[in-house]
Formats: C-alpha cells, sequence, structure tokens
C-alpha cells in the first residue's frame, strides 16, 4: 500500500521535510510561499504551499496539483526565462489568455530578440 500510495502523490516526502522550511520563510517574509517542480511536459506542477501571518480575507489559491498556465504566476515565469526562444515558441500558446488584470499577455522582448 505504501508503493502505491508513494505513485499517487510521488511529491509527499519532499513535502512533507520542505514544509516547515517553506512555512518559516513564509513567516519570515510575512507572504505566501510556494514550491513547484518541473514536469515531464515543460510544465510546472504546485506542490506545496503556505501562507506568512499577514494573509487575511478572501484570496485566490491556487490549488495543490492543479496545472496552471506557464505565463500566469511568477514561479512559472522564473521557469520560462531560463527556455530558450525556440522552446518557449513550442510550449506557450500563439495569444497568452488573461487570467488577471495584471497578467502579461504579449511577449515583453523587442522584436529584434525574438
Amino acid at each position: 500500500m505504501a508503493r502505491l500510495g508513494r505513485l499517487a502523490d510521488p511529491h509527499a516526502g519532499m513535502v512533507s521535510r520542505a514544509k516547515p522550511l517553506l512555512q518559516e520563510l513564509a513567516d519570515h517574509v510575512n507572504e505566501s510561499v510556494t514550491l513547484s517542480v518541473p514536469t515531464p511536459d515543460d510544465g510546472i506542477e504546485l506542490v506545496a504551499e503556505v501562507y506568512g501571518s499577514h494573509v487575511v480575507g478572501v484570496m485566490h489559491r491556487q490549488k495543490i496539483g492543479e496545472h496552471y498556465p506557464l505565463h500566469a504566476s511568477s514561479t512559472r515565469k522564473a521557469f520560462l526565462a531560463e527556455l530558450a526562444s525556440q522552446r518557449l515558441q513550442v510550449l506557450l500558446p500563439e495569444q497568452l489568455e488573461a487570467h488577471t488584470t495584471a497578467t502579461i499577455t504579449q511577449d515583453p522582448r523587442p522584436d529584434d530578440a525574438q
């Protein structure tokens, strides 16, 4: 059963070890802190999220294990920043969907850098 459980959630061991450190960081900076891992399909999967003490009220929280567009979060943008332009063209759709009023939907690079 333990082996089957690890197959169902391959990140459980990493998350249980990382969560205290994530919480310590969240408490120190009073912000939300997430842990994401790359997926085989060149995506990013959120595996853990903790909140600093100042987070109050209703806010949109990401769901653990749910896949989000690569252009729609700071973690995923950091991932994209390390990729070659050719790989970006393969991974990103031609039209980027806005998920908030601040979502970047245009390629910010100058035309000659693309």
